[in-house]
């Protein structure tokens, strides 16, 4: 790369090498650790991924779906825990698939800012 750079500032060779490996290498968030967090606390894997309102908003729903299904079957009342668990467990793995695709697109973003940094800094060494 640097024969077709030549006549450039070694600084901004530099630079560019050192935005080129950033975007080479994985900066993001996991996805599997999103997943886990909101496994054992709803919410939390979207507030992990940056997203702190639907982290709020997916623990108020498993606390809303949740509670009366642990007072369900704390009482013995298993005709209404066959009722209450299908909802509680759809919102419960709907929390998690979120915290996994909140990750990706928190991902998706910060590679497209490097992508752009990278971008404008061939930009300033082609003109």
């Amino acid at each position: 790369m640097s024969a077709f750079f030549d006549g450039h500032d070694a600084t901004e060779l530099e630079r560019l090498n050192t935005l080129l490996a950033r975007v080479s290498r994985p900066h993001g968030k996991s996805r599997r650790l999103a997943r886990w967090l909101s496994t054992l606390v709803p919410g939390s894997g979207q507030i992990y991924a940056g997203n702190f309102g639907d982290g709020l908003n997916a623990l108020c729903v498993n606390l809303l779906f949740g509670l009366p299904l642990s007072g369900s079957l704390r009482d013995s009342r298993y005709f209404e825990v066959t009722a209450e668990l299908p909802q509680f467990l759809r919102y419960y793995e709907g929390n998690r698939d979120n915290a996994g695709k909140q990750v990706d697109r928190y991902n998706d973003r910060l590679n497209r800012r490097y992508a752009e940094k990278v971008i404008e800094l061939l930009k300033t060494m082609v003109h």
